[in-house]
């Protein structure tokens, strides 16, 4: 009892201290172990996203701080602008006799007419006509390689007297002495006697690195120093003019030699490769032979061997029309009696710059296979050559013989009339094909090899920008397609049923016209003007059989859908400009052939290269655009970027200097050298330019696409940079038809 009230006590005694007051608030203790993370939570709404549509227009359209055809062309000045230079006197001190050191008077004058003063680079080359052949007086040894040369330092004074009296008229007298030719050149070792008798070409050019405030120039002088008429110049069979229909302003060397007077000067015969010792010829004829046909020389048959005159490569160049065109560039502009010599005086030197496998030996030169024997058998020099090879040989003359392939027939298209276009109908078209003026039927031996002929009518909508939306030419045809009619009713290959505008089904008149109805009503979305085009060719049957022949300039008429009249699309490129180049434009088979329209009706804003290369064997996976913007910017500016391919009909062809060529002759910045006068650029295409077709061709809606301002100038201008400077001023990427639509 006693122990049990005393433990009730110490209990009471220690419950009342705990009740006392409270002490003070220890340290924090340490920071315990993270958790394992928790489980991530559901994705919150997506947040509004800002696009904004392209503002190209507020800096570069016509007229504004960026315009870009004054950018374009300030980039291009150094190469498409230069002065005007004129010699007006050549004295030499004992020019009947010995010579001496010449003094030259030039002038130079801007675009205006005004004298430009302040000169002082000028570089001075002479060369004699020795046996029909140019030869330099002055030259130099490059190892044990005699090379033409000139007088005068690159970008530095030259090193004779040089005045200028009074503005933009100069005076130089030359260090070489014509009478004492071991001075003339930089080694002694190289001597040409002076000649009284002798043609003689003076030439200058500015020698300072072109750029706006210090242009290009050349200049050049013929005369005979002992007196009497300078000889016409057997080599002027290209005037530099003809040269400049493709590349603008012929502009090498650093875009300081311009003219081919001038480029006679050096490349003759006498001046030997010194990097390529015992390759092939600088003279001029058979190094622009040569170049111009690049990769189709028959050398290059060859993997092993490449065509590298001076140390630089051309083995992969293409010239951009039949290579047998002679005519190209021996125009008949010329004004020299022997403008004519390349058809009428044939060589082996010239005629092997482009058949530079043929040998006049009774054995080929090396063991390359790629070598031939001439069919006409041995020869030891020229004077056979005319007999078989001259116009009117009748053996193999060259004018007949380089005439395949490119010469337009006398064959004619017509599209006489295109009805019922309305939404919901099927447009009935009636055409005719002529010969010499007068309508010709399917029997004429032009057409009647229907294995090779072609003739066809396509249909597409609308004008504002073709996208034939509505129409599918098939269960898995990509958007895009046009509507195409078999218009030849001898057409042996048809299939009926196979596909729905495969087969010719019209009726002939007596008047030999033909009228088909299109198997394709015009959807009833369809909205403006569409367009019906007449395209194909006939069958070689002059030349060799079942041989594609050019075909005749396809036609086009425009039709109103919804339109009370119909508009024409856009011109943004000038066919005739594309002629510069490529003679008369015809891709395809010869079937589309000089006029724009009857490509950009296929290769519109729908249209990438996806399904040619899932029928690539093997597939090739990818696709890119080849909407006629990006398309033919990317192969002109392949040169430049690097290789640009594109697939048809499952191969690939390869543009770019890593696939094969294609390198644009001209400057790339000139936009005018394609675009049609007065097209600025700002105004023009309103769908983007497909760039995936998210796995299914069918549905454009669903198609991803670049903006059209940034498709078209992405096209060239591929950087990293570029791409960054387009999406922060409204360009996009990977959009569809839609959100583009609602950009505001």
């Amino acid at each position: 009892m006693t122990r049990t009230l005393r433990l009730m006590a110490l209990i009471a005694f220690v419950a009342a201290g705990c009740s006392g007051s409270k002490g003070p608030t220890g340290p924090q203790g340490t920071t315990g172990n993270t958790g394992a993370t928790g489980p991530t939570g559901p994705t919150g709404p997506t947040g509004p996203v800002s696009l904004t549509a392209e503002s190209c227009t507020v800096c570069h359209a016509a007229g504004t701080i960026g315009d870009q055809q004054a950018l374009h062309a300030a980039q291009s000045a150094g190469v498409l602008t230069r002065y005007t230079a004129s010699i007006v006197s050549v004295a030499i001190p004992q020019a009947a006799t010995i010579g001496g050191p010449p003094t030259i008077v030039y002038t130079v004058k801007d675009a205006s007419g005004q004298p430009v003063s302040g000169l002082v680079y000028p570089v001075f080359t002479i060369a004699k006509l020795v046996n029909g052949q140019w030869q330099s007086y002055v030259n130099k040894l490059v190892g044990t390689v005699k090379v033409a040369d000139f007088e005068g330092t690159r970008n530095a004074p030259p090193p004779g007297t040089l005045t200028e009296a009074p503005a933009g008229t100069y005076t130089y007298t030359f260090v070489d002495d014509l009478s004492a030719p071991q001075a003339i050149g930089i080694t002694s070792a190289v001597t040409e006697t002076y000649d009284p008798a002798a043609t003689t070409r003076f030439g200058v050019q500015n020698d300072i690195e072109p750029h706006p405030g210090q242009l290009a120039f050349n200049a050049t002088f013929d005369l005979v120093p002992g007196g009497g008429v300078p000889s016409n110049d057997p080599h002027a069979t290209v005037t530099t003019n003809a040269c400049d229909k493709c590349h603008q302003q012929l502009a090498v060397h650093g875009n300081k030699r311009l003219d081919v007077p001038y480029c006679l000067s050096c490349h003759n015969p006498g001046t030997g490769d010194p990097v390529n010792v015992g390759g092939p010829s600088l003279d001029l004829a058979v190094l622009v032979h040569g170049i111009h046909m690049g990769k189709n020389l028959p050398s290059l048959a060859n993997p092993a061997n490449t065509y590298q005159p001076n140390g630089n490569d051309f083995s992969s160049v293409l010239f951009p029309q039949d290579n047998g065109n002679c005519s190209a560039c021996h125009d008949g502009a010329s004004t020299s009696s022997f403008k004519d010599a390349w058809k009428t005086n044939p060589t082996r030197a010239y005629c092997t710059a482009c058949h530079d496998r043929t040998y006049f030996t009774t054995s080929a030169p090396t063991s390359d296979p790629t070598w031939a024997a001439h069919r006409g058998g041995a020869y030891a020099d020229d004077s056979a050559c005319a007999a078989c090879h001259a116009a009117g040989s009748g053996v193999a003359d060259v004018t007949t013989k380089h005439a395949i392939g490119f010469t337009p027939n006398a064959y004619a298209f017509k599209i006489l009339s295109v009805t019922n276009t309305a939404p919901g109908q099927k447009p009935v078209v009636t055409y005719a094909i002529q010969k010499g003026g007068a309508n010709i039927d399917f029997t004429d031996p032009g057409w009647s090899d229907n294995n090779v002929s072609e003739t066809r009518i396509v249909l597409a909508w609308s004008s504002t920008d073709f996208t034939n939306a509505g129409y599918s030419a098939g269960a898995s045809a990509e958007a895009g397609t046009p509507v195409s009619i078999d218009a030849d009713p001898l057409d042996p290959a048809c299939t009926p049923g196979a596909d729905p505008s495969g087969c010719w089904a019209g009726t002939t008149s007596s008047n030999k016209t033909f009228t088909v109805t299109s198997p394709v009503a015009i959807p009833a979305s369809a909205v403006g003007t569409g367009i019906a085009v007449m395209e194909g060719h006939p069958g070689n049957t002059t030349v060799a059989p079942h041989v594609e022949a050019p075909g005749p300039d396809n036609v086009f008429s425009y039709f109103a859908i919804t339109d009370a009249t119909p508009r024409a699309r856009r011109q943004v490129v000038d066919i005739a400009k594309c002629d510069s180049c490529h003679g008369r434009l015809a891709v395809h088979g010869n079937n589309r052939t000089n006029l724009i329209e009857s490509c950009v009706m296929c290769h519109n804003t729908e249209a990438t290269d996806v399904v040619a290369r899932q029928s690539a064997q093997p597939p090739v996976a990818g696709e890119g655009s080849i909407n006629f913007g990006h398309m033919i910017h990317s192969i002109h500016a392949a040169g430049l970027n690097g290789t640009y391919t594109v697939y048809h009909h499952g191969r690939p062809t390869n543009f770019g200097p890593a696939g094969g060529g294609n390198w644009f002759p001209g400057a790339i910045t000139n936009c005018d050298a394609c675009h049609a006068d007065g097209w600025d650029g700002s105004a023009g295409a309103v769908n983007g330019t497909t760039t995936s077709t998210s796995g299914d061709v069918t549905r454009p809606a669903a198609f991803l696409r670049t903006t059209k301002t940034t498709a078209a100038c992405g096209s060239c201008h591929v950087s990293a940079t570029a791409a960054d400077h387009f999406q922060q001023n409204g360009g996009h990427f990977g959009l569809t038809q839609a959100q583009i639509d609602a950009l505001k």
